[in-house]
């Protein structure tokens, strides 16, 4: 399978400058390619002090081959993802001017002893 192609977004993906006090982004970074684009934005439209919030499949499980799929009758339909690695959200939230609020990793009861499956993560502007 070819490597998914990059997402042509455009440069302005959200509000108004300094407009808002949260920005979240739950189980979609991994779908876009260059992380820069969404935390400039991010960045860019958070208030001083107002939050980024990021929710998504922890990398350790795309490290073991999970991917991100949805069922379509019997068929299971694999959606192209990038792997993004913890450091690339810590380094590149640092290039953004973001400070690290909290961090955590997330089980499913299932899933004790085993990779988590999502992690968290808290800035700050």
């Amino acid at each position: 399978m070819a490597p998914p192609a990059p997402c042509p977004l455009p440069l302005r993906l959200f509000g108004h400058n300094e407009s808002a006090d949260l920005v979240t982004c739950n189980l979609v970074l991994e779908h876009i390619e260059d992380l820069n684009l969404i935390f400039s934005e991010a960045s860019r439209v958070l208030v001083k002090g107002g939050y980024f919030f990021i929710c998504e499949l922890h990398p350790f499980k795309q490290y073991q081959g999970t991917k991100a799929n949805f069922q379509r009758q019997q068929e299971s339909i694999e959606i192209p993802a990038f792997v993004h690695h913890l450091s690339d959200f810590f380094n590149t939230a640092k290039v953004h001017g973001f400070l690290l609020e909290d961090f955590k990793e997330w089980w499913h009861e299932q899933d004790k002893n085993k990779p988590p499956r999502l992690v968290s993560i808290l800035l700050r502007k």
